[in-house]
C-alpha cells in the first residue's frame, strides 16, 4: 500500500483505498493469551527473543523500525 500511495502522490492522483488502518497487534496477541514485547533497538530485540525462547507458548514481538517510513528509507 505504501508503494501504491507514493505512486498516486507522484502522479497527482487522489489517494483512494491505500491509507489502511494497522490494527494493534499487541492487543490482539494479548487477547489470544500470547506473551508480547516491543523492541526499538537491536539490543531490545535480542532481549525479547531470549525472553520469548524461555516461555512455553507463542510470543508476538513488535519491532519499531525507526529507519523506514512507509516501507521506504528516509534517504529517498
Amino acid at each position: 500500500y505504501g508503494e501504491i500511495s507514493h505512486f498516486m502522490d507522484d502522479a497527482n492522483i487522489e489517494r483512494i483505498g491505500v491509507d489502511i488502518y494497522t490494527p494493534d497487534f499487541m492487543k490482539i496477541a494479548d487477547g489470544f493469551g500470547c506473551a508480547t514485547a516491543r523492541a526499538g533497538t537491536h539490543e531490545e530485540l535480542k532481549g525479547a527473543l531470549i525472553a520469548a525462547n524461555k516461555l512455553n507458548g507463542p510470543t508476538v514481538i513488535e519491532v519499531m523500525e525507526k529507519d523506514f517510513v512507509d516501507g521506504y528509507p528516509y534517504s529517498i
